[in-house]
């Protein structure tokens, strides 16, 4: 909203979106290089996510710039700290995996995601409140500047975070296992990392464009559309274990594609703004599911631990990759001369076929109905049924 109140187009926008990631897909080979460099990993986390929070804060500058520069400055202001971002989350993955046992880390993501939800969907009303009654754009740089200091806060806890062992020095990498790319589970994450993210990136920052453009939404709405997507999250979060623990990991991400289809098909084809609320609540819940809570635990059961920052690189490499082309491929529909409405419902044809790419045999359960009824039952001696 704020990039579209500053002059921002479709492209613009989809660059927002997609730039910071090539940032991280070019820096996780100088990230793994920089987390090797310690034995905890929570000490290679301090400086890069210091670096890394300026994107909460660097915005708040974008209205001192001349009003074509603006939307080239938010361009930049998210993109230049995207630099350390690759080592950031590489070392908050390594200090993540070396910090929890592998029974607690599902139920953790869990309830993680549900805090995490609870959080930003309390501040994106007050602040959707906030920006309401406030002057544009005075009303976002004060905004920029106090999530800078949360941000801030944040890293300190990061900070007090304690592996349960000091990580060993990577093993070379020549030694069995330590290239992620001819490992077959490794291959699997990839491939499920690379497909859910492209196929949700696509069309999912385009959404606030079209809600301004079909129904003239304000920051006052968008702030409660966030906060029910989050509300999604954090109500199912308390059930991903358990959906976890009934489907497995891959299933429960596969499902949740299906219902990201769902949710982009209602956003589209809603008849009134607050209809799209429905869509909102779907993507927060669906997303949580599959890449809060199951990816990263799919991710942590198909890689070995003494060579967490290599897989953590590649990992990363991944999710970096598909977040710079699934937003492109929105930006490039729009900005060709497709609705944004049709732009939607390809985004939701993307997460359907996303599906059966994250787990094949997916439908095939889904459509085999168990027999039912009295034919369960063993038949009468001498009785027999012909088909």
């Amino acid at each position: 909203m704020y990039a579209i109140r500053l002059g921002a187009d479709a492209m613009q926008l989809s660059l927002i979106a997609s730039l910071p990631a090539l940032i991280l897909l070019m820096s996780a080979g100088i990230g793994a290089r920089w987390t090797r460099r310690f034995s905890d990993p929570t000490r290679a986390l301090l400086l890069p996510s210091l670096l890394n929070r300026l994107m909460f804060l660097l915005p708040a500058f974008a209205p001192f710039f001349p009003p074509e520069l603006r939307p080239v400055w938010l361009i930049a202001a998210v993109t230049i700290p995207a630099l350390t971002q690759g080592a950031s989350g590489i070392a908050f993955t390594v200090m993540l995996r070396g910090a929890v046992t592998m029974p607690r880390l599902t139920p953790l993501l869990s309830q993680r995601g549900i805090w995490l939800n609870i959080a930003i969907g309390v501040s994106a009303l007050a602040l959707g409140v906030w920006l309401e009654h406030t002057p544009f754009p005075l009303g976002y740089q004060i905004m920029f500047v106090g999530a800078y200091i949360c941000a801030i806060l944040s890293l300190r806890e990061c900070s007090r975070v304690r592996v349960l062992s000091a990580i060993p020095p990577p093993p070379l990498s020549s030694a069995p296992g330590a290239n992620p790319w001819r490992s077959p589970n490794f291959i699997r994450v990839a491939v499920v990392a690379f497909v859910i993210h492209i196929a949700f990136v696509a069309s999912n920052p385009l959404i606030p464009p079209y809600l301004v453009e079909r129904f003239g939404a304000t920051e006052g709405f968008m702030s409660l559309f966030s906060m029910v997507e989050l509300a999604g999250g954090a109500l199912i979060g308390i059930l991903a274990p358990r959906i976890a623990a009934r489907f497995g990991n891959r299933s429960m991400i596969a499902l949740s594609m299906l219902v990201l289809t769902l949710a982009a098909v209602l956003t589209a084809l809603a008849p009134t703004l607050y209809l799209t609320l429905i869509g909102a609540a779907l993507t927060g819940a669906a997303w949580t599911v599959a890449a809060v809570v199951g990816l990263f635990a799919f991710y942590s059961e198909n890689t070995p631990t003494e060579h967490m920052t290599r897989y953590a690189t590649a990992y990363h490499q991944v999710i970096g990759l598909a977040m710079f082309l699934g937003p492109l491929i929105g930006g490039i529909l729009a900005t060709s001369g497709v609705s944004l409405v049709a732009v939607l419902l390809i985004g939701g044809v993307l997460r359907l076929i996303a599906a059966p790419m994250v787990d094949p045999g997916l439908f095939a359960r889904l459509l085999t109905v168990p027999p039912t009824g009295i034919l369960d039952e063993p038949l009468p001696a001498g009785l027999s049924i012909k088909l």
